[in-house]
């Protein structure tokens, strides 16, 4: 039978992505409404991931189908990083990514809750932007991502905090501009801001968020 013709179950919806799973447990299926095109780069960037040389511990979701409504993918047995929040995991995800980036790529659109981890290897999803922007965009990319969980989830602020810590960690605090990176983490986190104005709860927590961190009370 071919991955087309499974029956899959949805078990997720993100805005106008939908996510589903297929009765074997074996595929995965995303379908984003309007997306037909970022689905289809999506399709080829993962074909091109899997050439990338073998990191330890770290691999590419393999692809297996698109059309102009849906990415089938594998489907792995893991958790995202997210529901994970093991402050050594995180460690342990840096020091791969740190060598993602000494062969010379990026993921470009990094999110941690895209990253998923079975307790030895960590995979990497959503690849929609392979090698399209410079490495310090992956580590700046997931830190403002984390403050929209800190914001919905402000029991777990501490371990959020500590996770991150030891990601960058992991990844090395030497291989970090930190100028660079405040600079850039400025601009995403406003741009993150402006992207919430007028249609989401979130957008007048994170001004709160803004303002404590301007003032220092926050990091």
């Amino acid at each position: 039978m071919e991955q087309t013709d499974l029956d899959f179950e949805r078990i997720d919806k993100v805005g106008t992505a939908q996510f589903f799973i297929s009765e074997d447990d074996q595929y995965f299926k995303k379908r984003v409404a309007g997306e037909t095109e970022i689905l289809t780069k999506e399709f080829k960037n993962l074909q091109r991931a899997n050439d990338i040389p073998t990191i330890d511990g770290l691999e590419f979701i393999r692809p297996v189908d698109v059309s102009d409504q849906y990415l089938i993918t594998e489907y792995v047995d893991a958790e995202s990083l997210l529901d994970f929040l093991s402050p050594e995991a995180y460690e342990q995800f840096g020091s791969r990514l740190r060598k993602l980036h000494q062969h010379g790529h990026t993921h470009s659109e990094l999110q941690f809750n895209d990253v998923l981890y079975d307790g030895e290897t960590f995979y990497l999803t959503d690849l929609g932007y392979l090698d399209e922007r410079e490495p310090i965009h992956d580590l700046v990319s997931p830190k403002v991502g984390i403050e929209v969980f800190k914001i919905k989830q402000p029991w777990r602020w501490r371990l959020f905090d500590r996770c991150f810590d030891r990601f960058l960690e992991g990844y090395g605090h030497e291989n970090v501009d930190g100028d660079h990176f405040d600079e850039f983490y400025n601009w995403y986190f406003q741009k993150r801001i402006d992207s919430y104005k007028d249609r989401d709860v979130l957008s007048w927590r994170f001004y709160l968020l803004s303002v404590l961190r301007k003032t220092g009370a926050i990091k």
